[in-house]
């Protein structure tokens, strides 16, 4: 399937959307940008604190149409639908959001080359770092069996240090000019 047709799929019924696949499918597209940045919109922080949360959500979703596979975006518009009292809107951003972050969480374990997380931009890696509550320390490139990986050094919560691996060669080949 193509990432359209993904997407509407997604949009019509999430309990039924393979969100590895749409992310995936995502890469084949002429829109795919690995390294769009995922710093917060002013324009839209300004809304929230302004509260003006009718604007907000229309700023919101403008981004959205701009990038959906953003995570934290719909993260920030569950919680703008929140303050409008629109809760099927605010679960329905959240649980895309999910989605999102199970199928980066559900790709691997981290641990080595062999189970790396495989992401598709650059801004899912500072994601799930996030999401594992992890700092990032220090970070290499890494070519094993012709498949790129970044190896982050991290720290957890506790102090502990490690190292991550998140698989990137679906970003390393779009940067080389092939998908």
């Amino acid at each position: 399937m193509h990432y359209a047709e993904l997407l509407a799929s997604a949009l019509n019924d999430l309990r039924q959307a393979d969100f590895t696949a749409l992310r995936l499918a995502y890469t084949r597209t002429p829109h795919y940008d690995p390294y769009r940045s995922g710093a917060p919109d002013s324009e839209l922080i300004d809304l929230i604190h302004a509260e003006d949360w009718s604007a907000a959500a229309a700023r919101g979703e403008r981004l959205l149409a701009e990038d959906y596979l953003h995570a934290p975006l719909h993260l920030t518009l569950s919680y703008i639908y929140q303050q409008l009292e629109d809760m099927a809107r605010a679960t329905w951003h959240l649980q895309f959001a999910r989605g999102l972050i199970g199928s980066l969480l559900t790709s691997g374990d981290g641990r080595s080359a062999e189970t790396a997380f495989r992401v598709i931009t650059v801004r899912e890696e500072y994601e799930m770092l996030r999401a594992l509550s992890l700092e990032s320390l220090s970070q290499r490139l890494i070519v094993h069996e012709g498949r790129y990986y970044d190896v982050l050094t991290v720290r957890d919560a506790n102090g502990a240090e490690g190292e991550i691996f998140f698989e990137v060669t679906d970003i390393i080949r779009h940067a080389q000019g092939g998908a």
